[in-house]
C-alpha cells in the first residue's frame, strides 16, 4: 500500500478509535474499524502505537509488552491479555475509577483507557472469526519498536545578519542550523555561533568552511573571532597559518593574493605553520594590542593590531536595529496595498490598533469589524522583527474565533508563522468549524507536512477516501528540526481554472495536486490556531508557535504574488538572499 493511502487510513483509524472510545460509533463504523484492523498489519501497528504513545500508559505498557510482543511473537490472544493487563496498570493509578469510565475526574486516563477497550473489542473479533474458520491466526510483526532520538548535523547557529548576500544554494536564515559546509557570505555582515560557544563575525566578501565546533577554515575574507573560556584552544585555519586561540578576541583577514593578517585585541593567540603539528619550534605567541603579516612566500613580521578595521558584535548589533526600523517601515508601506485589493476577503495584521482592545484580532479589508476575531487565551508577544506583533498560540484552549461569510470560486490561504514544536497529530492554522461540502481545514501534521483538507460532494468518489469524506491534499515536509523556532511563510491556493491544489514555503511552490472537485468554498464560522469540533471531547489540533500575518482571499493567487508576499514580509530586507 502506498504511504500516502495509508496516511489516510490512518487518520480515519484514529478518528474511529475516538468515536469507539466515546461509545458514539455507529454499527457501521465500528464494522469499519473492524475491518480496517483486520486488513492491514500496518495500522494494526499504528493502533497499539496509538495507545503506547500516550503518556499516562507509555513505561507501563512498554514494559508489560515486552515479554509478549518481542520479535513479532505475538497473537491475538497475548495482545489482548496484554493491553488488559495495560487497562489495569492505568485503572489502578485512577482512585476515582468506576463504571463510568469518561467521568469528569478520569479525562486524560479515561480516553486512554477506553481506546484501549476499543482494540481490544476489535481483536478479540478477529480472534473469534478466526477461531470460527478454523484457520490459523497471522502473526503481524508486532515488535516494540526502538524510540529513536532526533539527532543534529549542526556544528553552529546563524545567529545575525546585516544586509548579507549569501552565494549558497538554499537561503540562509537568522537561526538556522549550520551543518559541516562552507559559508559564502558575497556581501553584508553575518554572526555565527558556535557550538563550543565561539563566535565569528563574517564581512562579505568572505568565505568560511565549518570543520568542526571548535575549528574552522578562513578561506578569503575579513572574520573576528570572540572566544570565551569554555571554547579554549578553538582553531581558525587559513592558507598561511593556523591561529590556535587560548581565550581572547581576535581578527583575521586572508587577502585575495593570500596574504593574512592576524591582529589580537584581548588575550593572546599562537600560530603554527600549516602542515607542521604545531611543532614547538615554529610557534609564534601573539599578545593583545600586537599582529602578525604572514605572506605567502612564508615571511611575518610583526604588525599593531587595528580593532577598527573589524566590525564588532556592538557595531552589529546597532546595524541592525537600524536595518529593523527599516524592515518595519517597509512593511508597513507594503500592506497597504494588501488593503485595497478586491479580492483579499480577510487580512489579520496582528497589530493591536489601540489601548484596550488586545483581545481583538482586527480585519483589515473589506468588511472591517464585522470579520475582526475573538481572541481567546493567546497572549501577545514579539513577531518576525522587534516591533512586529505576533500572537502565542501554546495552550490547547488557545485560539481565536472568527465568521467569514460568502461563497468563493477559488481560495488562497497565507501567513507567517513560527512552529515551536509538534507535539500532536494534528496542528491547526485554520479550520473551519464544520466539514460540510466546500469548507477547509488548513493545518500541519505531526510529520511537519502541510495539509488542506477540502469537503467534497457525496457523489464525488475520490482515491483513498470513502464517499462524501474530504479529501486532504498534503505537501512534502516543511517542518523539520532545523525549521523550530524559525519563522516561514506558507500558503496554499487552490485554483479551479488550473486544477491543481498548490502548497507554498517561503515563496517557492513546493507540491501541486490536481482538484478532484470543483466546489463553492467557504469559512463560515472558523478557528484561528485551533478549532471547534462538532462533537465533545474530540481530538485537541491546537497550533503550538507564533502568527503574525493571516490572509484569506477568495482568489487563486499568481506564483509571483506569493513570492511578493514572501519577500515583502520576510524578517530580512528584501533581495537579501535573492530570489527564490
Amino acid at each position: 500500500m502506498h504511504d500516502s493511502s495509508l496516511d489516510r487510513f490512518r487518520d480515519e483509524l484514529d478518528q474511529l478509535l475516538m468515536l469507539a472510545s466515546r461509545g458514539d460509533a455507529s454499527a457501521s463504523e465500528l464494522e469499519r474499524l473492524n475491518g480496517l484492523l483486520r486488513k492491514h498489519d500496518e495500522l494494526r501497528r499504528h493502533a497499539i502505537g496509538v495507545l503506547r504513545d500516550e503518556t499516562l500508559l507509555r513505561e507501563e505498557l512498554q514494559v508489560l509488552c515486552a515479554s509478549d510482543l518481542v520479535a513479532g511473537e505475538a497473537s491475538s490472544t497475548s495482545l489482548l491479555s496484554t493491553l488488559v493487563k495495560g487497562k489495569q496498570v492505568l485503572c489502578r493509578q485512577q482512585p476515582g475509577f468506576r463504571s463510568h469510565l469518561f467521568s469528569t475526574r478520569l479525562r486524560t486516563a479515561g480516553l486512554v483507557a477506553c481506546m484501549v477497550m476499543g482494540v481490544l473489542i476489535t481483536m478479540f473479533f478477529l480472534s473469534r472469526t478466526a477461531q470460527d474458520n478454523s484457520q490459523p491466526v497471522a502473526r503481524p510483526d508486532l515488535t516494540v519498536p526502538t524510540l529513536l532520538e532526533s539527532t543534529d548535523d549542526g556544528v553552529a547557529v546563524l545567529t545575525q545578519s546585516v544586509a548579507a548576500v549569501w552565494d549558497q544554494e538554499s537561503a540562509l536564515e537568522i537561526g538556522d542550523t549550520l551543518p559541516l559546509s562552507v559559508l559564502r557570505l558575497k556581501s553584508g555582515l553575518a554572526q555565527v555561533e558556535f557550538y563550543s560557544g565561539a563566535l565569528i563575525l563574517m564581512e562579505g566578501p568572505a568565505e568560511l568552511e565549518l570543520l568542526s565546533a571548535r575549528q574552522c577554515f578562513c578561506r578569503r575574507g575579513r572574520i573576528r573571532v570572540n572566544v570565551p573560556r569554555s571554547a579554549h584552544g578553538f582553531t581558525v585555519l587559513s592558507p598561511e597559518v593556523e591561529t590556535v586561540d587560548l581565550g581572547t578576541e581576535f581578527g583575521l583577514e586572508v587577502a585575495p593574493e593570500g596574504d593574512t593578517q592576524v591582529h589580537v585585541f584581548d588575550g593572546k593567540v599562537e600560530l603554527y605553520s600549516p602542515g607542521t603539528k604545531r611543532a614547538p619550534e615554529g610557534r609564534i605567541e601573539v599578545s593583545a594590542g600586537s599582529g602578525q603579516q604572514i605572506e605567502r612566500s612564508g615571511n611575518s613580521y610583526t604588525i599593531p593590531a587595528n580593532p577598527r578595521a573589524f566590525v564588532s558584535s556592538q557595531e552589529l548589533k546597532v546595524l541592525r536595529e537600524q536595518e529593523v526600523v527599516h524592515r518595519d517601515s517597509l512593511w508597513r508601506q507594503s500592506i497597504q496595498s494588501m488593503k485595497l485589493d478586491q479580492r483579499v476577503v480577510a487580512f489579520y495584521d496582528f497589530e493591536p490598533k489601540r489601548e484596550g482592545q488586545d483581545r481583538v484580532l482586527h480585519n483589515q479589508r473589506n468588511q472591517g469589524a464585522a470579520l475582526d476575531g475573538a481572541i481567546v487565551g493567546c497572549e501577545w508577544s514579539r513577531g518576525r522583527w522587534p516591533g512586529k506583533q505576533a500572537l502565542d498560540f501554546k495552550r490547547p484552549g488557545d485560539r481565536v474565533c472568527i465568521y467569514v461569510p460568502g461563497e468563493y470560486d477559488a481560495l488562497t490561504l497565507a501567513s507567517w508563522i513560527r512552529v515551536d514544536g509538534l507535539g500532536r497529530k494534528y496542528h491547526s492554522l485554520m479550520l473551519t468549524d464544520g466539514y460540510e461540502v466546500g469548507e477547509v481545514h488548513w493545518q500541519i501534521l505531526q510529520t511537519g507536512k502541510m495539509r488542506l483538507g477540502i469537503c467534497h460532494t457525496a457523489e464525488i468518489k475520490v482515491p483513498g477516501t470513502r464517499d462524501g469524506a474530504g479529501y486532504d491534499y498534503n505537501s512534502p515536509t516543511v517542518f523539520d528540526l532545523p525549521q523550530i523556532g524559525q519563522w516561514i511563510h506558507v500558503a496554499v491556493v487552490v485554483d479551479p481554472v488550473s486544477g491543481f491544489v498548490m502548497h507554498f514555503a517561503n515563496g517557492r511552490e513546493i507540491s501541486r495536486e490536481p482538484l478532484h472537485e470543483v466546489v463553492k468554498f467557504r469559512i463560515g464560522e472558523a478557528q484561528i490556531g485551533n478549532w471547534k469540533p462538532y462533537r465533545h471531547g474530540m481530538m485537541i489540533r491546537n497550533f503550538n508557535g507564533r502568527m503574525d500575518e493571516l490572509i484569506i482571499a477568495g482568489y487563486a493567487f499568481k506564483h509571483e504574488e506569493i513570492q511578493d508576499l514572501f519577500q515583502k514580509g520576510k524578517p530580512e530586507l528584501p533581495d537579501v538572499f535573492g530570489s527564490p
